[in-house]
């Protein structure tokens, strides 16, 4: 009987069992180094480390970039940390406890820049670089789908979702309320009054479609 040649006995790297990259499954006991062997043995690599291992067990085959998540929150770190260095620098000190009017007023205004900056449609080039148009959204605003991979499909998750960039807008108007708070407070003002003639023209809408469709609607 004729044996195998080594080219048809030596497993291809595409055949290879995706346990032995994918430790994060149940494999059977005892088979992961051998595994691991086969892996090394097909491609000639080193199989891929503890960190590795862990990303693709997460992704579990959808890409996600972690990397670039992790560097965004290493980079809002380094925000935090200037704006200290900076407040320090000037001696501006931390009040107590902020006041309960401008809380009200930063958070109206953090979810109408966290809009504005994300859905609104005239905010769309901003964010042409990383999503593509799916159609039209909430009146003045648009869907979007983020694109492409590693930093720019991260940065597209960033700015095209409210709540995500919403930390970023909260850090930047609590900040500016502390180191430069009369400028801060008259910008969230607008902001805010924006919001509220935005949430006065959705009630008048409603009211409209109300008496359009007549009584017991």
């Amino acid at each position: 009987m004729a044996q195998d040649s080594p080219a048809q006995s030596r497993p291809h790297p595409g055949n290879v069992d995706r346990q032995a990259v994918d430790l994060g499954g149940e494999p059977e006991p005892g088979n992961d180094q051998v595994r691991l062997g086969e892996l090394r043995q097909s491609t000639g690599r080193t199989p891929p480390g503890i960190v590795e291992r862990e990303r693709i067990a997460y992704e579990h085959g959808e890409h996600r970039p972690l990397g670039s998540f992790l560097a965004i929150a290493g980079g809002y770190g380094l925000v935090l940390g200037a704006l200290g260095r900076y407040g320090r620098l000037r001696g501006v000190r931390l009040p107590d406890r902020p006041r309960p009017s401008d809380l009200a007023l930063l958070t109206v205004a953090c979810h109408r820049l966290a809009r504005l900056i994300s859905k609104d449609a005239v905010t769309s080039p901003l964010r042409a670089p990383f999503t593509r148009f799916d159609g039209a959204g909430q009146p003045g605003e648009v869907n979007e789908e983020v694109r492409g991979r590693g930093p720019r499909k991260a940065l597209g998750e960033l700015i095209s979702c409210p709540f995500c960039v919403g930390q970023w807008v909260a850090t930047a108007l609590v900040a500016g309320s502390v180191l430069a708070p009369r400028v801060t407070r008259w910008a969230a003002a607008v902001l805010a009054v924006e919001a509220g003639s935005d949430a006065l023209q959705f009630v008048r809408a409603m009211l409209a479609n109300r008496a359009e469709a007549g009584p017991g609607s």
